[in-house]
């Protein structure tokens, strides 16, 4: 379920994403990425080129940004050719957290990777409500990272975002490791 889930959220993205002139025109600029990161409600917007050298950044990418998107399986994934990739949930530059989303590019220019720092907190409420609809008459819904950092939760007041799975309550704790 949950991975239908994700799929099912993230699968427009690459579309999308290769309809914004500001992602894949020759000449990119650091201003269009401000602008595409605002409107879009990311914390950065990095374009890499296919081997990790940046072409254009928003002023909100820091050098730990980049450092963090590079180092992750799922940039590795995303240069063998997923059509999309996240990554856990890592440390953000303002210190809030993000999860990294990670798009291959076929461009005018070249193949390129976007790199956009979704704040986890605004992941979490947008799979929150999803998780909300599956029913389940007692335990919990909740999407894990793969080091068991929590993304999002059906119920949100219980747990806050960014909880690990060893600070989950003990019923949540027992379904979380069985993989309920």
């Amino acid at each position: 379920v949950v991975s239908a889930l994700i799929q099912a959220a993230v699968s427009s993205v690459p579309s999308s994403v290769a309809a914004t002139p500001a992602f894949t025109s020759p000449a990119v600029d650091g201003g269009s990425l401000d602008r595409a990161a605002i409107q879009s409600h990311l914390a950065f917007v990095t374009i890499l080129d296919r081997a990790g050298q940046v072409v254009a950044q928003s002023h909100t990418t820091t050098a730990d940004d980049l450092s963090q998107a590079l180092r992750s399986p799922a940039f590795a994934r995303a240069r063998a050719g997923a059509p999309v990739s996240l990554s856990d949930v890592l440390s953000g530059s303002s210190g809030s957290e993000v999860v990294d989303l990670i798009v291959p590019l076929q461009t005018t220019a070249g193949g390129r990777i976007l790199v956009g720092g979704l704040p986890a907190s605004e992941l979490g409420t947008q799979f929150g409500t999803y998780l909300q609809r599956i029913p389940h008459a007692v335990g919990a819904a909740y999407i894990l990272d793969s080091r068991g950092q929590m993304i999002a939760d059906a119920a949100p007041s219980s747990a806050a975002a960014g909880a690990t799975v060893t600070q989950l309550p003990p019923a949540r704790l027992a379904n979380a490791r069985t993989g309920s």
